[in-house]
């Protein structure tokens, strides 16, 4: 399956003068709490009912503290939901197949820089972890 090419260049990182993408940016806002409905306790399979792993609700959680969900409508916290049991799903048996439709997923969320790009939204740099990544593991908390 063909890509969708390069990501656009950071503005910040181009020379010169400010270019039309920078100036269409959407600065994403600091949140002071979760947004969105809370992750209901289960979720319905062809097996009867599942509760959702705890790796599964620090997913959602990360969600909903992220500064992408003040983009988010009623239909994209709809998609997220529906994307939940996929995830929880690959918790469970991880697989090639449902890693990559949870990716394709989540880029339409804006769940990387890159995919932030494409989107036009920019997190201010108080916003952007900090630190080395072994750093920022020791700071996370495990749900």
């Amino acid at each position: 399956m063909a890509g969708r090419g390069f990501a656009p260049k950071d503005p910040d990182k181009q020379a010169g003068h400010r270019t039309k993408a920078e100036q269409d940016r959407t600065v994403l806002p600091d949140l002071d709490g979760p947004l969105g409905p809370d992750l209901p306790d289960t979720y319905r399979t062809e097996a009867g009912e599942l509760s959702y792993v705890e790796l599964t609700r620090g997913w959602y959680d990360d969600w909903r503290h992220s500064p992408q969900v003040s983009q988010f409508t009623r239909n994209t916290w709809r998609r997220l939901l529906m994307l939940a049991p996929l995830v929880d799903q690959y918790h469970r048996n991880p697989t090639k197949e449902v890693m990559a439709e949870i990716r394709q997923n989540e880029a339409k969320l804006g769940a990387t820089p890159e995919d932030m790009q494409r989107l036009h939204w920019k997190v201010p740099e108080q916003q952007k972890a900090t630190g080395t990544p072994a750093q920022r593991r020791r700071t996370m908390k495990v749900v």
